[in-house]
């Protein structure tokens, strides 16, 4: 769910997620709030409380490829995590506009 955000977003973000337990590096490929294909590429730090930091590769409507990613979460169980994000957007109007994302996320 996409909070404080005037434009209408895609509200499911299939992803496919690899980490490495060994050194904490996570890897993923998702549809993003756009509905557009985006990678990202990060750390994963914590277990139960987490916090993931990295960089999205994806074109955006101003233009760039390269962001920042950050996403704190709770792991429920194994196969159930919740999370929340930090969003920047641009309106119609091409103004930005600063809010926030909450989900649940289902694993394997």
């Amino acid at each position: 769910m996409h909070l404080n955000l005037s434009s209408n977003f895609n509200e499911v973000h299939p992803h496919i997620r690899i980490e490495n337990n060994d050194d904490n590096n996570v890897f993923g490929l998702y549809q993003n709030s756009n509905g557009d294909p985006a990678v990202y590429s990060g750390w994963k730090i914590g277990e139960k409380y987490y916090v993931d930091l990295g960089v999205t590769f994806w074109e955006s409507v101003k233009g760039g490829w390269i962001h920042p990613w950050f996403r704190g979460g709770y792991k429920i169980n194994d196969h159930i995590n919740i999370f929340t994000s930090p969003v920047v957007a641009y309106d119609e109007n091409n103004q930005s506009e600063v809010g926030g994302l909450i989900g649940i996320e289902f694993t394997l």
